[in-house]
């Protein structure tokens, strides 16, 4: 009998904690991917990312856009194409800020594999956070490509 009063006890206590976390989140969910390139300024080497390996194979499927450098970038949100513009670097690339007038994106770089020898290009696993002015966070991981 203890036992499952401890359970009961325990997942009330995780419950609340979870859905006192999720009510403070107002930011757009999820993130949105698009189909359309965002900046012709961006051409030759980019930045591509996509929510998932199926959609890396199609080219279409944007999920973040941006050029070689990081300098700006491109997300999708509530429907509106958001531009972010770079704040700071890690010198290895391993993090990304970039920062609009509404939100912050930190992009994390968890594994990076050349493509090959004569390939300029490399793919990337990471995570893309997202924040709003009062602190609110969301987070999803991507696939994606950064060369030439």
């Amino acid at each position: 009998m203890k036992y499952i009063i401890y359970l009961s006890l325990i997942f009330l206590i995780w419950s609340n904690l979870v859905f006192s976390q999720v009510s403070k989140v107002n930011l757009p969910l999820p993130f949105e991917t698009y189909t359309e390139w965002p900046d012709q300024n961006i051409d030759g080497c980019t930045c591509v990312y996509y929510k998932n390996e199926q959609d890396s194979k199609t080219t279409t499927n944007y999920l973040f856009v941006a050029d070689v450098t990081y300098s700006y970038g491109y997300l999708k949100l509530n429907g509106n194409l958001e531009k972010f513009d770079l704040i700071n670097r890690e010198t290895n690339d391993m993090y990304i800020i970039l920062k609009n007038s509404k939100y912050t994106l930190r992009i994390d770089i968890i594994q990076t594999k050349s493509l090959g020898q004569e390939s300029e290009t490399s793919k990337l696993i990471g995570t893309l956070t997202l924040t709003d002015s009062k602190g609110s966070k969301i987070k999803t991981n991507f696939v994606g490509f950064i060369g030439c």
